[in-house]
């Protein structure tokens, strides 16, 4: 099945054939004048080389990611791949590795050396940052950007990857397919990322009294995990063991409480020897801890603000990056009620599932790196 609306998007159910299949048609024709953005859900990323060399062969430029799945028409699926042409004045730059001593100054440089057309002088453009998530530091690698940019720029993004969370290629730039880097989009939209959780806080907070990047080592001078364990069963319930852990840990993140009332939700995706918990995000150090509650109904109204977001900036081609994290908590009638929600303001939705988002929950704040949220990307004017 393939599914074209207006140039607008084409999926592409069976990538590989379909894709080998449209090398008898004029791509350059079509596309050569634009950019174009694959999402590739992991079960097809093989298709990711063909292509690419489709696009070679055509001039047609490209950039994408792989997604531990995909959205298509309101439903969270599996398989397939998603082409979504860009405005011709969309450039792109695939870091150098970011373990790498350089590799964000190299970043901030190239965005500083962008000339900007006349007609675009006087608009912010938006930046959006595609990560692989086996990247740790993202949050400090914002601060380290915003520092250096300013809000010169709008701001969204999200993690790629595989949701085994183990390292392997899941960014592209034309004949690149590569990991542990950050793929940079420059958009001629000035609106950014806008997104939503609607996590419930609960009374008690704790410390994170040692933490170490996105390791969690003790919460009020004890390790960790036997500290989650007793909060859990105290507000929840439920006895967390070593056993159970990844069946649980995934329903009762934690959540940072910011100095402005802003929460930032962190999925704890495993623990140490020692007792310590790793999560999807840094955590920093005497970061104010909360465990969080997300009945299916809070959340639901965190889309719905969200909705209500998109219908007043009149956004048409909308993107959407739904959390996995969020996807295993709600299953899929709770997920697809939420994109319910969100498709009588977008129209049919388009996007990925994500593993970490980018974005701010108002206009000009500043940019965090969030977990279990929908992000909304306007990604075309």
């Amino acid at each position: 099945m393939e599914s074209v609306d207006e140039a607008d998007c084409i999926f592409l159910e069976n990538p590989c054939e379909r894709v080998i299949s449209r090398e008898t048609g004029n791509w350059r024709q079509e596309y050569g004048n634009m950019s174009m953005l694959a999402l590739v859900a992991e079960q097809d990323k093989e298709s990711i080389r063909l292509l690419q060399k489709l696009c070679a062969v055509n001039e047609v430029t490209l950039y994408g990611a792989m997604f531990p799945g995909l959205i298509e028409n309101g439903h969270i699926i599996e398989r397939g791949m998603c082409l979504l042409p860009l405005p011709e004045a969309t450039r792109g730059y695939l870091s150098d590795p970011l373990d790498s001593e350089h590799a964000v100054e190299h970043l901030v440089a190239w965005l500083n050396g962008q000339e900007k057309a006349d007609d675009r002088k006087k608009k912010r453009e938006t930046l959006f940052l595609i990560f692989d998530a086996m990247v740790s530091n993202v949050g400090t690698i914002l601060e380290h950007m915003y520092g250096e940019l300013g809000d010169q720029y709008a701001y969204a993004g999200v993690n790629a990857g595989s949701n085994t969370l183990t390292p392997q290629p899941c960014l592209v730039e034309n004949d690149q397919f590569a990991g542990g880097r950050v793929l940079a989009l420059l958009l001629p939209i000035s609106d950014g990322g806008i997104l939503e959780h609607g996590y419930c806080e609960l009374d008690e907070n704790v410390l994170a009294a040692a933490s170490d990047g996105n390791l969690i080592r003790t919460i009020n001078w004890r390790p960790a995990l036997s500290e989650y364990r007793k909060l859990v069963q105290k507000h929840f319930g439920i006895e967390i063991t070593r056993d159970n852990f990844y069946d649980y840990a995934v329903h009762y993140p934690f959540g940072i409480l910011r100095a402005n009332g802003e929460l930032l939700v962190r999925i704890p995706t495993e623990f140490t020897s020692e007792g310590g918990i790793y999560c999807i995000g840094e955590v920093p150090p005497n970061s104010i801890l909360q465990v969080l509650d997300a009945p299916a109904e809070s959340l639901l109204d965190g889309a719905q603000r969200l909705a209500d977001s998109i219908r007043a900036l009149r956004w048409t081609k909308t993107l959407i990056f739904y959390c996995t994290a969020r996807f295993m908590h709600l299953g899929d009638q709770g997920s697809a009620n939420e994109l319910e929600v969100l498709e009588k303001v977008t129209g049919p939705c388009h996007g990925a599932l994500s593993l970490g988002e980018i974005g701010t929950t108002g206009k000009d704040q500043y940019p965090l790196f969030h977990n279990a949220t929908i992000v909304a990307l306007r990604y075309a004017p």
